[in-house]
C-alpha cells in the first residue's frame, strides 16, 4: 500500500477487508484500516462508495471477533443504508447478543428513512432458527408476508429451517407449499428438518418429488439429508438406491456424504459395507472416524475399534468427546486394561473429563445416549437410565433405536429385575421389538439361569433370526444347568438341523501393552508353537510340584 503506483479505491478496499475477514488476518485487516483513517476521502465522505468500505469494516470485524470495533465504525457513521444495518445486525448475532441484535432488529423495522429487505429477515430467521426461538420466529414471519417479502425465495427458505428447527414440522410444511420459486435450498431444507424431526418417511418420499422436478438437481447437503433419513428408518434399501445416485451424480467423494453413507450401513447392521466405504475412502475427517468407531463398537468389533482409534490419535487427528465416546461404547469383558488406562490418561489430558454436553450448549446425539445407557448398565444405574430414555425422547425429541432398548434390557438384566425386563421387552410396539431386544432377554436368562423365560426369548430370537447361534448355544447352557440333558440334544439337534455353527469359543491374555487371544485348536498366533512348548514345560512342572506336595502330606 506503500507503493506510489498502488491507488487505494472502495472497490479493492472492500475486496481486501472481505478477504481478511475470510481468512482471518486481523492484523492485516488493522492495516487496511488504518491506512483508510490516514486518507481521510476514503472514510469521511457520504457518498455510497464510502458506506460501502463501512459495511465492510463492520463485517470485517465481526468475523474476526472484535464486536466493539464493529459498533464503534456503525456508530461513527454519517450516513447508513440497509447494509449496514444487516451488518451490524449480523455482528451482534455473532457475538451472541440476541437481545442487542432483536432491539436493533425492531429499530430498523420501526425507521422511515431506511428500509428493511429479505437480507435482513434471512439473517435475523437464521440467528431465531439456531436458538429455536419459536415465538420470535412467528413474528418475524408476520412482518415477511406484511411487507410482501414471503415472495422472495431466500425468506421462504429460512421459514422452512426455522420452523423444522423449532419443532414445527406443520408450519414448515406450510411456509415450503408457499414458496414460489423453490431451489435446491428449498427442497433440502425441507428434507433435512423432515429428517431431523424423526418424519423418516416423509422425508424420503419429498426427496423422490425433488428428483421429479426436471429444474432441480440434488447437492451433496441433499443426498447428506436424504441419508440421514435413511438411517434414521432403518432403511437399507433406500440407503442403497441412494448410494447409486450419489456415484452416478459425482457426489461419491464428499466427506459428508460418505460419513452419512458409513451412518447408513452401520445403523442398518451392514458393518462390512460401512468399513469399506471407510476404507476405500481417499479422505476422511473426525467424523467419518466417529461414525466407523460407533459401528464397530456396536457390532461387537471391539478390538479393530480400539486399532483404529489408536491410529487416528497417532494420526494426529482431533480427539473430540463425540470420537472418545464412540470408542468407550466398545469396552466390555476382556478388554484391554492398559488401553483403557491409556484412554482414560487421554481424556484426562484433553480436559474432556469434565465435559458436560448441556453446559456447554452441544446437543446430544442419539449414540450419545447409547454410551449413557452402556454406562448406566454396567454400573447397575436402572432407574438413572430410564431417566435418560425418557430425556432423549421427550426433550430431545429423539425415537430411541432397537440398541438403545437392548441396552436398557441388559441394565434390568444385570441388576436380576428379569420380570422387569420381559415386561419392557413386551410393552415395546412391534418395529422396535427386534431379535436384537429379545437376545439382550435372553442373555440375562442365561445368566440368572431362568430356563422358562429364557425358552421363550430363545424362540423370539430363533423366530426372528434363524441364522443366530446365540439362540440356541443361550438356550442349551440353560439346560446344561439344570441338567436337564434331553433338553440339552433336543436344542443342539434342532441347532444342527439348521446349518447353525457354534462360533468358537475364545480365551484371551494380557502381556504387557498387547492382548493375546486364542481359539481352541487355533494355530494362527505367531508364537503358537512357543507357547505350546511353554504349556508342555508349565504342566510338567505343576505335575511334579503336586508329586512333592503329596509326598511331603504322607511324611508329615
Amino acid at each position: 500500500m506503500r507503493n506510489v503506483h498502488f491507488t487505494l479505491t472502495h472497490t479493492n478496499l472492500s475486496s481486501l477487508l472481505s478477504f481478511c475477514a475470510r481468512e482471518g488476518h486481523f492484523r492485516l485487516a488493522a492495516s487496511v484500516h488504518a491506512a483508510i483513517l490516514k486518507n481521510p476521502l476514503h472514510i469521511q465522505s457520504d457518498g455510497p462508495d464510502s458506506v460501502i468500505t463501512q459495511n465492510s469494516l463492520i463485517s470485517m470485524y465481526s468475523k474476526c471477533g472484535r464486536p466493539s470495533d464493529a459498533i464503534k465504525v456503525f456508530d461513527e457513521m454519517k450516513t447508513r443504508d440497509t447494509v449496514s444495518h444487516n451488518s451490524i445486525i449480523s455482528a451482534r448475532f455473532h457475538a451472541r447478543d440476541f437481545e442487542d441484535a432483536l432491539a436493533r432488529f425492531g429499530d430498523l423495522h420501526r425507521s422511515t428513512s431506511v428500509r428493511f429487505d429479505h437480507a435482513t429477515l434471512t439473517t435475523v430467521l437464521s440467528a431465531l432458527a439456531e436458538r429455536e426461538m419459536l415465538c420470535a420466529a412467528r413474528t418475524v414471519h408476520a412482518i415477511a408476508v406484511s411487507s410482501g417479502l414471503t415472495r422472495e425465495t431466500a425468506v421462504g427458505n429460512a421459514l422452512v429451517t426455522a420452523y423444522f428447527n423449532c419443532g414445527c414440522p406443520a408450519s414448515a410444511a406450510r411456509a415450503f407449499d408457499e414458496v414460489p420459486a423453490r431451489t435446491v435450498v428449498t427442497w433440502t431444507a425441507a428434507v433435512s428438518g423432515l429428517a431431523l424431526n424423526a418424519h423418516y418417511e416423509e422425508a424420503l418420499a419429498l426427496f423422490s418429488e425433488m428428483r421429479a422436478c426436471a429444474s432441480v438437481s440434488a447437492n451433496s447437503s441433499t443426498y447428506s439429508s436424504a441419508l440421514l433419513a435413511c438411517s434414521g428408518a432403518r432403511a437399507l434399501r433406500d440407503g442403497r438406491r441412494i448410494h447409486g445416485l450419489v456415484l452416478k451424480s459425482g457426489h461419491g467423494g464428499d466427506l459428508r456424504v460418505a460419513s452419512a453413507l458409513m451412518d447408513v450401513y452401520s445403523k442398518c447392521g451392514q458393518t462390512d459395507d460401512a468399513i469399506g466405504m471407510f476404507e476405500s475412502s481417499e479422505e476422511l475427517d473426525e467424523v467419518a472416524l466417529t461414525v466407523v468407531l460407533a459401528c464397530l463398537a456396536q457390532n461387537g468389533s471391539e478390538e479393530p475399534a480400539f486399532e483404529l482409534f489408536a491410529s487416528a490419535h497417532g494420526a494426529g487427528f482431533d480427539v473430540d468427546p463425540n470420537m472418545v465416546s464412540s470408542v468407550l461404547g466398545a469396552f466390555g469383558v476382556g478388554s484391554s486394561y492398559a488401553f483403557a488406562k491409556q484412554t482414560h490418561a487421554l481424556v484426562v489430558k484433553k480436559g474432556l473429563d469434565s465435559n458436560d454436553m448441556r453446559a456447554h450448549g452441544v446437543a446430544p446425539t442419539d449414540v450419545t445416549f447409547l454410551s449413557l445407557l452402556h454406562a448406566c448398565s454396567h454400573i447397575g444405574c436402572a432407574e438413572t437410565g430410564f431417566e435418560y430414555l425418557r430425556t432423549m425422547s421427550e426433550v430431545y425429541g429423539m425415537t430411541p433405536r432397537a440398541e438403545h432398548y437392548a441396552c436398557v434390557v441388559d441394565m434390568l438384566g444385570r441388576a436380576g429385575r428379569l420380570r422387569e425386563a420381559k415386561r419392557f421387552v413386551v410393552g415395546l410396539a412391534m418395529t422396535e421389538n427386534s431379535v436384537e431386544v429379545w437376545q439382550a432377554l435372553l442373555g440375562a436368562c442365561g445368566i440368572h439361569g431362568d430356563a422358562e423365560m429364557g425358552r421363550g426369548a430363545a424362540e423370539k430370537v430363533v423366530g426372528g433370526d434363524p441364522g443366530c447361534a446365540a439362540g440356541y448355544v443361550v438356550m442349551a447352557n440353560i439346560c446344561s444347568a439344570e441338567r436337564d440333558w434331553r433338553g440339552r440334544g433336543r436344542v443342539m439337534r434342532r441347532m444342527k438341523e439348521s446349518g447353525v455353527r457354534k462360533e468358537t469359543g475364545m480365551s484371551w491374555v494380557e502381556v504387557g501393552k498387547a492382548t493375546h487371544r486364542f481359539r481352541a485348536g487355533d494355530d494362527v498366533h505367531p508364537q503358537a508353537e512357543a507357547i505350546r512348548e511353554a504349556v508342555l514345560v508349565l504342566a510338567e512342572q505343576i505335575a511334579e510340584d503336586e508329586c512333592e506336595g503329596w509326598m511331603l502330606f504322607e511324611a508329615v
